[in-house]
């Protein structure tokens, strides 16, 4: 039996919060919102994962599920990048 129904894929907005190094990533867990396949999602994948101080704000991403008999389908998402550690300053004592 030939499968040619692509899976039906739900997103939902996210956030992603930078670490100390200013990196951050994104699961496809965080963006899906209810996928589904009537014979089972092989594969997850997202036009982007990693993120840093370039994509603060506001990014759209793309989620694509792929079936085990390669039918896809794609949702995008609002992921919104926030950097909420506050900076660390060092100063030397200063020898006269």
């Amino acid at each position: 039996m030939l499968d040619t129904v692509a899976p039906v894929v739900r997103c939902r907005a996210a956030t992603v919060f930078l670490d100390r190094e200013g990196k951050g990533s994104l699961d496809f867990r965080q963006i899906d919102n209810g996928t589904s396949d009537n014979c089972g999602i092989e594969t997850f994948i997202l036009s982007k994962a990693a993120f840093d101080c370039a994509n603060l704000g506001n990014n759209l991403v793309t989620l694509t599920a792929v079936d085990k008999h390669e039918n896809r389908s794609r949702c995008t998402a609002q992921v919104t990048v926030r950097d909420t550690i506050t900076p660390s300053v060092f100063c030397p004592k200063i020898r006269r």
